[in-house]
């Protein structure tokens, strides 16, 4: 039974790729002859969705920026440096406007180490004292 179900398979197979091949050779010799595309046409069609496809990708992280608020620079803490200490323990070095926080943070808690005068607020004290 199988024989004869591999048979039947090989012979559509067989049919298939001979009806293939006949519809292939009709339309060859039924096509026109194409003109080459110019260089600029073809150059044309490879920038233009490039350029797309970038403009779209740089719209969407601007998008992504504004709705969900992504940090930046400008803010009133910035991450100075961050040292791991352990596997899940590490020591945040937060840089404000006028002080140094360090802290320490863990998979349970975030905890104050030290807060330290910034050294430029310091050298702006002593200015404005004197």
């Amino acid at each position: 039974m199988q024989s004869l179900f591999r048979y039947r398979f090989l012979h559509a197979k067989v049919a298939f790729v001979v009806c293939a091949l006949v519809s292939a050779s009709s339309y060859a010799q039924n096509a026109e002859p194409t003109q080459v595309p110019s260089m600029q046409s073809t150059l044309l069609s490879m920038i233009v969705p490039l350029v797309l496809v970038v403009g779209a990708m740089i719209l969407a992280l601007v998008v992504v920026r504004r709705r969900y608020g992504l940090v930046s620079n400008d803010g009133p803490l910035r991450v100075k440096q961050i040292l791991a200490v352990g596997p899940r323990e590490r020591v945040v070095l937060l840089e404000g406007s006028a002080h140094t926080i360090v802290i320490g943070v863990t998979s349970a808690q975030v905890s104050r180490i030290a807060v330290l005068p910034r050294e430029g607020s310091r050298a702006q004290d002593e200015r404005d004292e004197a």
